[in-house]
């Protein structure tokens, strides 16, 4: 959303980029309002472009800064419930142990024990895997992203540094009403927005399109590795008891 209230904000009135060389001294200018106030309108819209270019990309260094952020800020979050959790399962192992009277309970528990730690740092490896791809394909793709609408902003410029030379040709030349002049240059700047916005809102419906395909694709991921560790859990659960005598 940051990086759409930008674009947004910044195109809603463009106009052009200034390269206008003066016009009122040239022989056989048109001197209507347009053409004599043309270099004036493009400064100052040429410092609009200006910018919008530098917000831009403020914005996605921002939002590739925040991902960074939240992403670390998980792992460190992970990793200390890790670390909690093995405390507890280690103090359930004790627990166990302490209740093994025979050679067979007592084989039992180290069993269990190491069939669960086995499956637990298996589902915690897989789950580290789909993450890592989940996180690096974000990143692609937020990066495909940031480059299909730069492009979109330099065929913007490029429009409306066309639009301009045009109109001072036509300005310089005086051949041509200043009416038509204004409206061949307002026409092609309102094709040239709506292009841009077209393109803009592409990039981001792609982009959410590939966040939600991510999402669910390391959702799926981590479901699975859940099943895997608790039919895995289930198992030595069950070998267990029978090893005590309960069913």
């Amino acid at each position: 959303m940051l990086v759409a209230s930008v674009l947004l904000t910044g195109v809603a009135n463009l106009m052009p980029l200034s390269s206008v060389s003066a016009l009122a001294d040239a022989k056989g200018v048109s001197t209507g309002p347009f053409c004599t106030n043309l270099q004036t309108k493009a400064t100052s819209q040429d410092n609009r472009l200006t910018t919008l270019e530098t917000e831009l990309s403020a914005a996605q260094t921002k939002r590739s800064s925040n991902l960074q952020t939240n992403w670390s800020g998980y792992a460190t979050k992970l990793s200390g419930l890790q670390s909690q959790w093995k405390t507890d399962r280690d103090t359930e192992y004790t627990k166990l142990s302490s209740l093994a009277t025979t050679s067979a309970e007592k084989t039992a528990v180290s069993t269990f024990e190491t069939t669960v730690n086995v499956a637990i740092s298996t589902r915690e490896s897989a789950n580290a895997s789909a993450r890592t791809a989940y996180q690096s394909a974000m990143t692609a793709a937020a990066q495909t992203e940031a480059t299909s609408i730069n492009a979109a902003e330099s065929t913007l410029q490029a429009a409306v540094s066309g639009a301009v030379s045009t109109a001072e040709a036509s300005c310089q030349a005086g051949t041509t009403s200043v009416s038509t002049i204004q409206s061949t240059f307002t026409t092609t700047l309102t094709s040239a927005r709506q292009t841009f916005q077209t393109s803009v809102a592409s990039a981001r419906a792609a982009y959410q399109s590939s966040v939600k395909s991510l999402q669910s694709t390391e959702q799926s991921a981590i479901s699975t590795n859940d099943a895997t560790f608790q039919s895995a859990l289930s198992s030595a659960t069950s070998a267990l008891k029978s090893a005590f005598g309960q069913s």
